[in-house]
């Protein structure tokens, strides 16, 4: 099942909203405590929806959201709109795998379609002939 343009920008917009009530919570000074939780429950959902939604988590996607984490809980660095930029990453990854997944199909598609000249057997001089329908 693919995750259509309207979901990821919802997704997007979930993972803004997280990070600015993270920074909000780290300017009135309660978010050292509370933005932790918030991480983790963050790093655990956002893999399992994309996996449910059927996105592949590759090593790489995978990676990013660990590296989120980690960043996250890095004082003063989870500040930074982390988890936005990691969505905005996985984002762009499914679109290229899409687009190369359509380039892919549309190569096989003009491949199957050229059409190949059929030869006959080997005439008695033991030279090819093309049938005259796939000369013309």
């Amino acid at each position: 099942m693919k995750m259509g343009k309207t979901e990821w920008h919802f997704l997007i917009g979930a993972a803004v909203t997280v990070d600015l009530m993270q920074a909000m919570l780290d300017f009135f000074g309660i978010g050292l405590v509370i933005n932790r939780f918030i991480d983790i429950v963050v790093g655990m959902a956002l893999p399992f929806y994309l996996s449910i939604r059927g996105v592949k988590m590759t090593g790489r996607r995978v990676g990013s959201i660990i590296g989120a984490f980690i960043l996250e809980e890095i004082p003063g660095i989870d500040a930074l709109p982390l988890w936005t930029a990691d969505v905005l990453y996985i984002y762009a990854t499914v679109r290229a795998e899409e687009k190369g997944e359509e380039v892919k199909k549309a190569t096989l598609d003009k491949i199957k379609s050229i059409k190949k000249p059929n030869f006959d057997h080997k005439r008695e001089d033991n030279t090819l002939n093309l049938r005259e329908s796939e000369v013309e």
